[in-house]
């Protein structure tokens, strides 16, 4: 997750030079990452599996913004704007 969190901070497509409100979700998961780490090394694993939960939950959702059509990424694999 840290190799997808770190470098979010410098795609800036949606407002050339500043962060978005998508860029949230990035903070949201590093967050939850360093949560599940204290927690684990704690021995609490329920918390541990919670905050990883959230992370992948956080993950499909970014996700799913970076899919949407008329997205850098959608024009890459070739649907564009519907």
């Amino acid at each position: 997750m840290l190799f997808v969190t770190i470098p979010s901070y410098w795609i800036r497509e949606t407002r050339p030079g500043e962060l978005s409100w998508i860029h949230t979700l990035s903070v949201v998961a590093f967050v939850s990452m360093v949560w599940a780490l204290i927690a684990i090394r704690r021995g609490n694993v329920k918390a541990h599996a919670s905050a990883m939960t959230g992370s992948m939950i956080g993950a499909v959702i970014a996700g799913a913004f970076a899919l949407a059509p008329g997205r850098f990424i959608s024009e890459l694999l070739g649907y564009g704007y519907l």
